[in-house]
């Protein structure tokens, strides 16, 4: 399994708190705790033959868990990183992706931008998009074009031209021919997307979970984003990341207070414990001088507050 971390770097620190935010992407599909299935379907055709169920989960996994990590929005990627000129393939649950910028004129006068986000692969041939091109119609309109046989989609995956067959063709129109389009938004810099394409109804009742801090401009610098690929599982860096008992050893005299020498009991309190996340204050290395609060907020949020 293979993940991504992005990076929030800090401009000013404002005592006595400090925020450091990690906004974890591209995650594996194998840390998921749920027993829910996630219905992927072209959003322009819902009652596409395409329809697949893509399993999210462990069988061994308990039954009690209700949070559904399908229905949630995820960032994707720092738009900055995404070349606009092409497809750019990335991975969500376990799950390739295509993402894409499109140019579409509502109007004369109005002309819609955006980035849009596929399943990878065509439905002809199931040969991945990302390896396609963007092309542009006669009306000056951007689609995504598969490199196998030239099929054609537009924004909402609908097929917009097959090169073998006239463009009047029943072919053209069948939902076969549809790609699997999911909802995104544009927000802080990031591309979010929602991997549930059916969830229609759900998509517009869940909030973006944005991260406040990138607001403040006297903070945080919100285009100052990086990102690293690690190889492992997601789970394994939350769980690393909300572990101060590794430092001592793991960190020995590479980090303030990291010495195996000066190890001492960790106080810690569940202040708030959710289906979607936790909220613990700890009191951290060295000597247990000082304290500081961590919050994880399902799916891939988690905050780190330097108190006192």
């Amino acid at each position: 399994a293979t993940m991504r971390i992005l990076h929030v770097p800090l401009l000013h620190v404002r005592p006595p708190s400090a925020l450091l935010i990690f906004a974890l992407i591209d995650m594996s599909v194998a840390f998921l705790p749920t027993e829910r299935y996630s219905s992927i379907g072209c959003t322009a055709c819902p009652n596409s033959y395409r329809n697949r169920k893509i399993r999210l989960h462990d069988e061994s996994t308990s039954s009690h868990d209700t949070f559904d990590w399908t229905n949630q929005w995820y960032p994707l990627a720092p738009i900055q990183d995404l070349d606009p000129g092409g497809p750019n393939k990335l991975t969500l649950l376990g799950v390739d992706l295509v993402v894409w910028r499109s140019r579409d004129f509502l109007s004369d006068e109005m002309v819609d931008i955006r980035w849009n986000a596929f399943r990878d692969v065509c439905p002809h041939r199931l040969v991945p998009l990302s390896e396609g091109r963007l092309d542009t119609t006669a009306e000056g309109e951007t689609v995504l074009q598969c490199a196998y046989h030239g099929w054609e989609f537009d924004y909402k995956g609908k097929c917009a031209g097959i090169p073998q067959v006239s463009f009047a063709s029943s072919a053209i129109d069948s939902p076969r021919a549809c790609a699997t389009s999911f909802h995104t938004k544009e927000e802080q810099g990031l591309l979010w997307v929602f991997p549930n394409a059916d969830a229609l109804e759900t998509v517009s009742q869940q909030p973006l979970p944005l991260i406040a801090e990138l607001d403040d401009k006297d903070k945080i610098d919100a285009t100052n984003f990086y990102c690293r690929d690690l190889p492992y599982d997601v789970s394994i860096l939350i769980e690393n990341l909300c572990d101060p008992s590794h430092i001592p050893f793991a960190h020995h005299e590479m980090m303030a207070g990291a010495d195996r020498e000066d190890v001492n009991p960790i106080d810690m309190e569940i202040v708030e414990e959710r289906d979607d996340g936790f909220l613990a204050k700890k009191t951290p290395y060295p000597k247990g001088k000082g304290r500081y609060d961590v919050k994880f907020q399902a799916p891939c949020l988690l905050y780190y507050t330097i108190v006192d």
